[in-house]
């Protein structure tokens, strides 16, 4: 540790929770999603190929900030190009990102103090970022999953460019008891579709059902790569290892069968009271498909409910379904990108515009010229 800045900072630089211990970690996650101990050591036995890093601010031996990075070689990759989405591979391999994120979730790995230490703690961890990315031969540091409040905040060194990054996430609010209130809750025209999907479903003889742990991993590994495939996007790199390591944390199994064939699945996985449905699965040869995914969404919801839930995550796409069902489309990301030279800086900027990414308005300086 060493200490920096004016505020008199001690910087103390892990990469595994297990060297903090879960009642120092926790102390400072303070109860928020995705930032516990028990998930982050589901993330790193998830992301075993990415070497997790995290810079922690201690002022007086108390923990006071903390942000989590992760070096990825591998990412999953939503480009549907192939030719795009090999040079992205390639480049990845040989330099990797150092991004700032709460590992398997669409959530910030950034946890700063209030006023007056606030701007200040950002300094520090951004600076030290920096020189960690440039030590491990990245590419970018990123921060990503920041709110309007984060990319605003001043204290981000200026080699750092704010863009918006379009989130296709949705999320559903619980407030009810019972999966029977929430059905209550509906509107009469999609009680009366979920009634009749429900009918469509048991003459094509599906059959729902919840279970503690994944069953058949092989085939459940192939539906969800089928998804992937079927949306003409990169194949997630790490389903093996979250099915396989999914009892570490708060989870479910929906497997949805015909005849005793599995046609469908999902997992659900959470931290507290949030919870993700991930790891969709669809066998594309069932006549008439959209049923089964149908009924594992119901299930989802229910089981959600039925576990105590806050809040559900219900992942991109399937827009109008999920909107009848009370998902929430979530606002746009911000993300903080510091590029390791002119060449990588070119790149952003090139990305940056084929992708429509946004810069925000706010603090931020526009990417430096060398």
């Amino acid at each position: 540790m060493k200490k920096v800045g004016a505020m008199g900072f001690d910087i103390q630089v892990t990469h595994s929770v297990t060297e903090v211990g879960q009642s120092g970690w926790d102390s400072l996650s303070g109860g928020r999603p995705f930032a516990s101990y028990r998930w982050y050591r589901f993330g790193e036995a998830v992301l075993a190929d990415c070497s997790p890093t995290y810079v922690t601010l201690l002022q007086e031996d108390r923990p006071l900030a903390r942000a989590t990075f992760w070096l990825k070689c591998r990412e999953w990759l939503q480009i549907t190009s192939p030719v795009m989405r090999y040079g992205a591979e390639r480049l990845l391999r040989r330099w990797p990102l150092f991004t700032c994120e709460a590992p398997l979730a669409s959530a910030s790995g950034l946890i700063l103090p209030e006023s007056p230490l606030r701007a200040a703690a950002l300094k520090a961890i951004a600076e030290t970022s920096l020189k960690l990315g440039k030590e491990m031969d990245a590419s970018f540091s990123l921060f990503g999953y920041l709110d309007d409040r984060e990319v605003n905040q001043p204290g981000w060194p200026k080699e750092f460019s704010a863009v918006s990054f379009p989130d296709a996430e949705t999320q559903l609010l619980i407030n009810w008891h019972s999966y029977d209130e929430y059905l209550r809750s509906l509107a009469k025209s999609t009680r009366r579709n979920i009634r009749l999907h429900g009918e469509q479903a048991a003459k094509m003889g599906v059959v729902v059902t919840i279970h503690p742990d994944v069953q058949e991993l092989e085939r459940v590994v192939t539906l969800v790569q089928d998804v992937e495939c079927y949306h003409r996007v990169s194949q997630r790199p790490w389903t093996r290892a979250m099915l396989e390591n999914a009892g570490m944390v708060d989870s479910a199994w929906i497997a949805a069968r015909i005849d005793g064939r599995l046609v469908g699945c999902c997992s659900l996985i959470g931290d507290g009271d949030v919870q993700i449905a991930t790891l969709l699965g669809l066998d594309y040869s069932v006549p008439q498909f959209i049923y089964v995914y149908y009924q594992i969404m119901y299930a989802a919801v229910r089981c959600a409910i039925e576990r105590g839930g806050r809040i559900l995550d219900g992942g991109g796409g399937a827009y109008e379904l999920k909107r009848r069902l009370g998902f929430q489309k979530l606002p746009d990301d911000y993300l903080l990108v510091a590029a390791a030279g002119k060449s990588f800086r070119l790149l952003f900027r090139i990305l940056s515009q084929w992708m429509g990414l946004q810069k925000p308005s706010g603090t931020l300086p526009d990417t430096p010229n060398d």
